[in-house]
């Protein structure tokens, strides 16, 4: 492998993890559901852009002290966007050979989400989602509680190239500092390396865009904001404070969601939006 194939990795690894992305966080606290599903095997999953970014271990729905059926979720979870215009939660059956079956599922626009998150703020927004069933939309079939908050990182900061996953690049090629035995394959896995990051990057610079445009509303995404506005906001995101490392896990009752409902925590200020 020669010096300058592997300057041209280390620089386009470099490059590719100092962009700046959004991160979602997610403290997934409880799904409530009907009660014929007590005793059976569910899993939560959250999805992007036709993606799985998460989802949880098969759980058991059980009757609570009140007669609320529900499985208890406390556990946290993160994502870097990387494009896509919605965010997917769906209530899945466990499978006997490891396949699931959707049985209800909530779409929340990104421009929605963005618009109901102080984007940057130490205090979570709670979101309480109404699933609607699979086949039968007017069916609501059961209500996820989850905190979230999301902010601006470098994308090193976040775990790196290991955190993509719609945007797949290869494993940088062995034997960076060694300049002996050099080899055809070598240098081709550097030139597919580099040409693989360089996209990569790009296309979060993209999702990175299209996020700035959700938060201001604009209309189609192909529409270019005035640059001294898409200036002025990437400033405005850049300078924001990073969240605490843990999301808040205390407690509160909250009553039957209606669409979408969200709320910060630990501020009580309150809106209500419906999701589509």
């Amino acid at each position: 492998m020669t010096g300058e194939g592997a300057a041209a990795v280390r620089r386009a690894r470099n490059h590719l993890e100092g962009e700046q992305v959004l991160l979602l966080e997610f403290g997934f606290r409880r799904v409530d559901v009907h009660k014929d599903l007590v005793d059976q095997r569910l899993k939560l999953k959250f999805r992007m852009h036709g993606i799985t970014y998460w989802k949880s271990v098969s759980i058991k729905a059980v009757m609570n002290g009140s007669g609320q059926a529900l499985i208890n979720l406390n556990t946290a979870a993160r994502a870097v966007f990387e494009g896509g215009n919605m965010l997917s939660f769906e209530l899945c059956k466990s499978g006997c050979f490891g396949s699931s079956s959707t049985l209800a599922s909530c779409n929340v626009t990104l421009q929605r989400a963005l618009q109901t998150v102080d984007i940057g703020s130490t205090h979570a927004s709670v979101w309480n989602l109404e699933l609607r069933a699979a086949g039968a939309p007017d069916k609501v079939f059961a209500s996820l509680l989850v905190d979230v908050c999301i902010r601006t990182s470098r994308l090193q900061a976040v775990g790196g190239m290991e955190a993509l996953k719609a945007l797949m690049v290869p494993t940088p090629p062995a034997g960076l500092g060694n300049h002996s035995g050099v080899t055809v394959e070598h240098t081709t896995a550097c030139i597919i390396f580099a040409e693989q990051a360089i996209e990569a990057r790009r296309k979060l610079e993209e999702a990175f865009n299209l996020a700035v445009k959700a938060v201001l509303g604009e209309g189609p995404h192909n529409v270019s904001l005035p640059r001294s506005k898409m200036e002025q906001l990437f400033r405005k995101l850049a300078t924001l404070p990073e969240l605490p490392e843990g999301l808040n896990d205390d407690q509160e009752n909250i009553a039957t969601p209606i669409g979408f409902h969200s709320r910060e925590r630990p501020c009580k200020s309150t809106c209500h939006v419906v999701s589509s």
